[in-house]
């Protein structure tokens, strides 16, 4: 789906318009443009390439139900299962 940044859909990608990946520990890593990672259990963080600076994100946990929001180009997790929802391309 082509990018829409009009209030319309950035609401659409921000409900999971744009799809997403499930992450478990048997498939832990993916790369893509994500603006978010949703914990389904919790989840612990491992190497991950995203725009939030000032703290190493390795070893995060995001509990059960909890979203951690950014823009994520590649993430990898060591424990749990998460969906990381696409950007609009």
């Amino acid at each position: 789906m082509p990018a829409d940044n009009s209030p319309q859909g950035q609401l659409i990608q921000s409900m999971g318009g744009a799809g997403g990946k499930y992450v478990t520990t048997a498939a832990p890593h993916s790369t893509g443009s994500f603006f978010a990672v949703h914990a389904l259990t919790a989840t612990t963080l491992g190497a991950s390439e995203s725009n939030i600076s000032g703290v190493t994100l390795v070893g995060a946990v995001i509990p059960e139900g909890g979203t951690m929001f950014g823009a994520f180009s590649e993430v990898s997790i060591t424990a749990g299962t998460a969906v990381l929802y696409n950007y609009f391309d």
